[in-house]
């Protein structure tokens, strides 16, 4: 999966999958969503290493960390742009993917 992202592999960490630049990268899972508790063991984690920053990558987000995410936002500005978007090859997301017009469409 770090390869979709253009990260380089880790394999001596439990929720460090990869590195991409001076950034951990944690994938989170396809089903079900990442969670606060998940997100807060990726955070331990990191301060067991060098890393002092990392992407958590996510197909669903719970909702608990959406009402975070708004929360923080609140009342600043915040700019959303994608660079890159791109489906993973799992089989059921392959199936899906091939019935959608825009990949957009597929984001949550």
């Amino acid at each position: 999966m770090p390869k979709l992202y253009q990260a380089q592999p880790l394999t001596d960490f439990k929720y460090l999958q990869g590195r991409k630049g001076n950034k951990a990268v944690h994938i989170g899972p396809l089903n079900p969503s990442v969670t606060m508790e998940e997100g807060e063991k990726v955070v331990i984690e990191c301060r067991t290493t060098d890393f002092n920053k990392v992407d958590i990558l996510g197909w669903e987000w719970s909702y608990e960390v959406n009402e975070l995410a708004k929360a923080r936002a609140k009342g600043n500005e915040v700019v959303l742009k994608i660079t890159d978007f791109q489906i993973p090859p799992a089989g059921e997301l392959a199936q899906i993917s091939s019935k959608v017009k825009d990949p957009r469409d597929l984001m949550d």
